[in-house]
């Protein structure tokens, strides 16, 4: 929501009162738009609580009081509070309007580190990209999940249907059946059949699911925009034709065996290394964090908050922040880091 807060007003109120009545009146005049003849006769503070109850709670007549401020006073010092103000009520507005690519925090979850994720998917939602594959991968707790949310977040601000094909289930149950369900439903193919693959080798029977899936996209009616299909494939999957049927999948949609979606894999990074070979996959891979996406991350959640912090306890927060990820291990950072900036968001109360 675009807030002024209390705290902002007060702020606000003590700035106006260390003007004299012949600034006031210039103020009632520029930003009020109304005659301020009757401010000349009256006691400043009087004025002052007249323009308070007059600007209100309104967002925008606080920004248009504090930029007067700041361009008819550009050396004062009282000026610090008031651009803190702006700077905070503008990041909102922009927040209202922002591109949902650009979301830093979806739910709980802060999307730090995805830099080249929210490049593609830019490029397919803004600058109409026809990818046909998207891998993700990293190791263990590298924060896969965290990429699942932010795509699932954009499809579903821009009208995209998206479907979710998981292993989140009891590790017997993930099999290439249960994995072929999913996308008969992604797919909404109902009627589909299971292909014989009895006492058939691996290999074999990733290719006859494959080929089964293939021939039924072949002949699907496209959706506009095209639905995404994220398969998000854990690091402990005992069917070992997984991942075979996953690479004859990618492959085939990038060859142009069937065009009418849009695949995003979420997996680790050694099953990447058999498909780097496939031509026009784009690839994510996830590593550590670096100071500058923790710092944009902080600086972004500050700034966005009712009781944003002070520019220099925000620096010593982050220099904290970013000390403890490069002495963590990588399979604890992503989580620890995201503990830090949920404490931040708490406090500065964010949206």
């Amino acid at each position: 929501m675009f807030i002024v807060t209390t705290a902002e007003m007060n702020t606000l109120t003590a700035r106006l009162r260390t003007l004299g009545a012949q600034n006031l009146a210039l103020l009632y005049l520029n930003v009020l738009g109304e005659d301020a003849a009757h401010t000349l006769t009256q006691p400043p503070l009087t004025t002052v609580l007249q323009l308070a109850g007059r600007i209100g709670f309104s967002a925008e007549a606080v920004i248009a009081t504090c930029d007067w401020l700041v361009v008819t006073f550009p050396s004062a010092h009282e000026n610090a509070g008031v651009v803190a103000i702006t700077d905070r009520l503008r990041a909102q507005a922009a927040l209202r309007s922002a591109n949902p690519v650009d979301e830093l925090w979806i739910g709980a979850e802060p999307m730090v580190n995805r830099t080249g994720l929210r490049e593609i998917l830019r490029d397919i939602c803004d600058r109409d990209c026809d990818y046909g594959v998207i891998y993700v991968a990293g190791a263990t707790a590298s924060g896969r999940t965290h990429s699942k949310h932010l795509i699932r977040h954009v499809a579903t601000k821009r009208g995209i249907r998206c479907y979710i094909a998981d292993f989140h289930i009891e590790t017997e149950a993930r099999t290439l059946g249960h994995l072929y369900d999913h996308l008969k439903a992604a797919y909404r193919l109902d009627a589909l059949d299971v292909p014989i693959h009895q006492g058939a080798t691996p290999g074999d029977v990733a290719f006859r699911f494959a080929a089964r899936l293939r021939a039924r996209l072949q002949v699907a009616p496209e959706e506009t925009p095209k639905p995404w299909v994220v398969i998000d494939f854990t690091d402990e999957v005992i069917d070992p034709a997984i991942a075979e049927f996953i690479g004859m999948l990618c492959a085939e949609r990038l060859s142009g065996a069937f065009v009418n979606c849009v695949i995003f894999v979420l997996g680790p990074t050694a099953h990447l290394e058999t498909l780097r070979g496939l031509p026009a996959l784009q690839i994510e891979e996830l590593g550590r964090l670096t100071r500058s996406e923790i710092e944009t991350a902080a600086k972004t959640i500050n700034q966005r908050g009712q009781h944003p912090l002070d520019p220099s306890d925000l620096d010593l927060r982050i220099d904290g922040i970013v000390s403890l990820a490069t002495i963590m291990p990588e399979e604890r950072q992503n989580g620890e880091i995201r503990s830090l900036l949920l404490d931040l968001r708490r406090e500065v109360r964010a949206p």
